[in-house]
């Protein structure tokens, strides 16, 4: 492990907090650019509080051309603070790794279980998937009256805590948006969830773009897959890109729940085509018609996507699959959630029996050069002391976070000689998916 930016001993100083004020148990995970690790606080008011660490390599970071996305999701975190969603607490740096403290979910994300139900060819509980959309569209409705778009909706970016309850992560492509219209005109998000009109020229979305993903996610929690055949592989990309309204719903569509008031077009998706049956949690026709609401081609008529009562997650809430479903005690976290992850908070066994040993270190990481950890300099977050700094970066009335000057500063230098503009693409191992994220582009 590096170095540590200051050496405190056995005297803490809150003011420059480091890696030696936490206790490192064990690895829970693993990202693009570095570990995970449950950690233990040794001091302050939440001193033996359990976090999660995410540590990233600087140097990695920084060949790869991330520094604006880290940024962005240190920034978007100093600005968010709700229940649903894995808070940062503090974050900071030496001479190798970037550290950021965030609330601990040991209960796994959301894409090891679906993939631990399809190994054990079990189903969820119907219940079970209405539990994880409603946590998904509490933590939406949230970050939309705060102005963000999340932009990379997946079960990858749905953790669990250990009760239970559904925490969303991964702020590294989101964006502040005008909450007038909250619309965005680049495309970002992961290829097989991002909606049909990203794609296109203009790249102009908004909460409507937010559902057709939940959409997905809400057929894998269903179905355990998505409406895209896994070994259609890159192809999935090229069906979404072309899809065309040649096919129409053949039923009535209820007016009461807020969705179109005439038939719609899903072109080529093709819902709850699971093979197994037994591995649906739930075919009703409600079911199915709240996740083809949600795949709708046209924006305007999604699920969601609509104006008034038909616009944005209070219109989900309304559908008739959730009749019935205590949405105030999940808002004030009163209910008891329908399934449990078995693990052991203090070591994490259930979870590191599963993944543990893959995720273990490696040898010790290379400290940066000097120009690159000078990139990191604002890189700190401490809610020991001083409230959290909700105005630290407000709202332009734009679409984009660019604006923001530091971040076009280290833009600028990535731009410099020998280096174009930027568009990130980076590989995922689920699906053959891809972030995209092609603000830089849009901005440039």
């Amino acid at each position: 492990m590096g170095a540590c930016g200051s050496s405190v001993g056995d005297k803490f100083n809150q003011n420059e907090i480091d890696e030696s004020h936490f206790e490192m148990h064990t690895t829970i995970g693993k990202g693009g650019f570095g570990h995970v690790h449950m950690v233990v606080k040794k001091s302050g008011d939440d001193k033996e509080k359990m976090y999660a660490q995410k540590r990233q390599i600087i140097s990695d970071v920084c060949s790869k051309r991330m520094e604006m996305e880290v940024f962005r999701e240190l920034d978007f975190l100093k600005d968010l603070n709700n229940v649903f969603i894995c808070n940062a607490h503090y974050a900071f740096h030496d001479n190798t790794y970037l550290y950021l403290i965030m609330d601990i979910a040991l209960g796994g994300d959301l894409r090891f279980h679906i993939n631990k139900k399809l190994k054990d060819k079990k189903a969820f509980k119907k219940e079970e998937a209405q539990w994880f959309t409603a946590c998904t569209v509490l933590a939406l409705e949230y970050l939309h009256s705060q102005g963000v778009l999340h932009r990379d909706l997946k079960p990858d970016n749905f953790l669990l805590d250990k009760n239970g309850y559904v925490k969303l992560t991964d702020f590294g492509i989101s964006a502040f948006v005008d909450k007038d219209t909250m619309v965005c005109t680049d495309s970002s998000g992961t290829n097989g969830y991002m909606a049909p009109e990203i794609y296109k020229d203009g790249h102009r979305h908004n909460i409507a773009s937010e559902c057709f993903s939940l959409g997905v996610c809400l057929h894998e929690f269903v179905c355990l897959v998505r409406p895209f055949k896994k070994e259609y592989g890159k192809d999935i990309i090229a069906q979404i890109k072309t899809v065309s309204p040649t096919r129409r719903t053949h039923r009535s569509i209820d007016e009461n729940s807020g969705g179109p008031t005439e038939y719609d077009e899903l072109g080529g998706i093709k819902i709850m085509q699971q093979r197994n049956k037994s591995l649906i949690a739930d075919e009703s026709d409600d079911a199915r018609d709240i996740i083809k609401r949600l795949l709708f081609l046209r924006p305007s008529r999604r699920l969601g996507g609509g104006r008034g009562e038909s616009a944005g997650m209070n219109a989900i809430k309304k559908h008739a699959w959730f009749n019935g479903f205590d949405w105030k005690g999940l808002a004030a976290m009163t209910s008891k959630p329908p399934f449990i992850p078995n693990i052991d908070q203090r070591n994490a066994s259930g979870f590191q029996d599963d993944i543990g040993d893959a995720f273990s270190d490696g040898p010790s990481d290379s400290a940066a050069s000097p120009s690159d950890v000078e990139k990191f300099i604002d890189y700190v977050l401490n809610t020991d002391y001083g409230e959290r700094p909700s105005e630290s970066m407000r709202r332009s009335q734009t679409t984009q976070m660019s604006g923001r000057d530091r971040q076009m500063e280290v833009k600028r230098q990535m731009t410099g000689a020998g280096h174009p503009t930027p568009v990130e693409v980076l590989e995922e191992d689920c699906y053959e998916d891809e972030i995209v994220d092609s603000e830089d582009k849009a901005g440039a």
